[in-house]
């Protein structure tokens, strides 16, 4: 296995580098022979970029995990929307965020929040506004910090919630 880590300093809101999404066109490429799986973890700004990616670029990995990711608008209605396309997705993903999350929480982003919530009660489905079956948001107790010692441990038993399993199902 490789682990490619990406860990610029800067601030919170610089969107997704190009190199990025060259970097994951690249790895599918040398590893396409093989067929090795490529999948993406990521923390707060990393776990955003996730997202860019798996709007714009899912058929460069296989699936993903995204520990207190955010959207990159305070826009409302712009974030509904944004909610509604990541859960049409084609490639596993699991979005995972901290009630407690100083800085990506329900009262900051509330249409994105609500949108993943409303689209996790439904029944799965390929419609607008529904969930992929291998989508997954969970919101698990704990702060910014607490989805830092997540992504950097990988233990989920932290996480009480049933949608891990059923993502690692949804992987395999």
């Amino acid at each position: 296995s490789w682990a490619v880590i990406i860990a610029p300093e800067g601030k919170h809101h610089v969107r997704t580098p190009q190199y990025l999404f060259e970097l994951l066109k690249y790895l599918r490429t040398i590893t396409a022979s093989r067929k090795n799986k490529i999948m993406l973890l990521g923390f707060s700004r990393g776990a955003a970029w996730i997202l860019d990616c798996a709007l714009t670029s899912s058929q460069y990995f296989d699936a993903a995990i995204a520990f207190a990711p955010y959207p990159w608008t305070k826009d409302k209605w712009t974030n509904a929307n944004e909610a509604r396309c990541l859960m049409q997705v084609r490639v596993p993903l699991l979005l995972v965020h901290y009630a407690q999350d100083e800085f990506c929480n329900a009262l900051q982003y509330s249409k994105w929040f609500e949108n993943l919530a409303l689209g996790m009660a439904a029944r799965p489905g390929g419609d607008f506004g529904q969930r992929q079956r291998s989508f997954f948001s969970v919101v698990v107790r704990g702060i910014h910090e607490t989805a830092h010692s997540t992504w950097l441990s990988f233990e989920f038993s932290a996480l009480s919630d049933q949608a891990p399993q059923r993502f690692w199902a949804e992987v395999w």
